[in-house]
């Protein structure tokens, strides 16, 4: 019969709604040593007020960048970034996975979402209507304000989009401007 420890039971000492103000959740003895005050919950609570103040605190995130830049001027960071943007582009399993990482992060959707939208459009540009990405691949295009996704667009109808500052009346003027025949406002 195998032997076991007898272990005191940590409970977790994060302030919470016990009666004693504190958590008092168990933390199991399969966590990590170092979580020694806090369950998993408090710990991730504690996590998530860090990242706010530090995106908040003008101070922190000055400091931060600081220091991102400092670090990313070492000339062996720098190779080694470099390295891993070349294979990057390289390895096709690579790319895709960080598309739909960076998908995920920057607009919230899934992968079978981005493809269930793109299957909609007949895997084509919402705009022009190509069938290759024509940049670094397809893009998803939202609006600024709302945060919703519009559709899937090529890298040049983006660009178009975004250098039209996302608005629909200064589209309507360029509209106007290269239907004119060959009007100038010279003089």
């Amino acid at each position: 019969m195998p032997m076991v420890k007898n272990r005191k039971i940590k409970t977790c000492q994060a302030p919470g709604d016990g009666a004693d103000g504190l958590c008092g959740k168990e933390i199991p003895d399969d966590r990590h040593p170092s979580a020694k005050t806090c369950c998993a919950e408090c710990s991730r609570k504690k996590k998530q007020a860090w990242s706010l103040a530090r995106v908040n605190d003008p101070e922190i995130r000055e400091r931060m960048h600081k220091q991102q830049k400092e670090y990313r001027s070492k000339p062996e960071v720098k190779a080694r970034e470099n390295a891993w943007m070349r294979n990057r582009r390289k390895d096709p399993l690579l790319k895709a996975k960080t598309s739909a990482w960076q998908r995920k992060c920057l607009y919230g959707i899934t992968s079978e979402r981005f493809d269930e939208i793109f299957e909609r459009q007949h895997r084509k540009c919402a705009i022009c209507e190509a069938t290759e990405p024509n940049g670094n691949g397809w893009n998803v295009d939202h609006d600024h304000n709302t945060q919703a996704i519009r559709g899937i667009l090529c890298g040049k109808c983006n660009k178009g989009i975004g250098l039209l500052q996302d608005s629909s009346e200064v589209l309507r003027k360029a509209i106007v401007y290269l239907e004119a025949p060959g009007a100038t406002n010279e003089q």
